[in-house]
C-alpha cells in the first residue's frame, strides 16, 4: 500500500493526518454553543470581580471613602491590583467571541 492510500481511510474516518480529530460540523457547533454559555458566565463573574475595586477608586477619588493606598499600603496595594487584573482576565476570556 502507498502512503497515499494508507492516509485516505484515516481521513475518511474523520482523522486528518496530524491526528486530529474532525468533529461533524452539527456537533461541534453544539460544542461551541455549551462552552460559550460557560464562558459568558465566566466574562460576567470576572466582571464582578473588577467593579468593586473600580467603585472604590472612582469613590475614593471623589473623597467618599479611604483609597486604597490608605487601607492596603504601599507594598500591599498589590493585593486589589491582582483580583482586578484576574477579574479582567477572566471577562476577556469569557466575553471572547470565537
Amino acid at each position: 500500500m502507498t502512503p497515499a492510500n494508507n492516509i485516505a481511510p484515516k481521513i475518511q474516518n474523520g482523522i486528518t493526518n496530524a491526528g486530529e480529530f474532525n468533529a461533524d460540523p452539527q456537533m461541534k457547533g453544539a460544542y461551541v454553543l455549551a462552552w460559550s454559555r460557560y464562558r459568558h458566565y465566566l466574562g460576567w463573574f470576572g466582571l464582578g470581580l473588577a467593579l468593586p475595586f473600580f467603585i472604590w477608586v472612582l469613590l475614593s477619588w471623589l473623597g467618599a471613602t479611604p483609597s486604597m493606598v490608605e487601607v492596603f499600603g504601599i507594598a500591599g496595594i498589590r493585593i486589589p491590583a491582582s483580583i482586578t487584573i484576574a477579574g479582567l482576565l477572566f471577562a476577556a476570556v469569557g466575553f471572547h467571541e470565537v
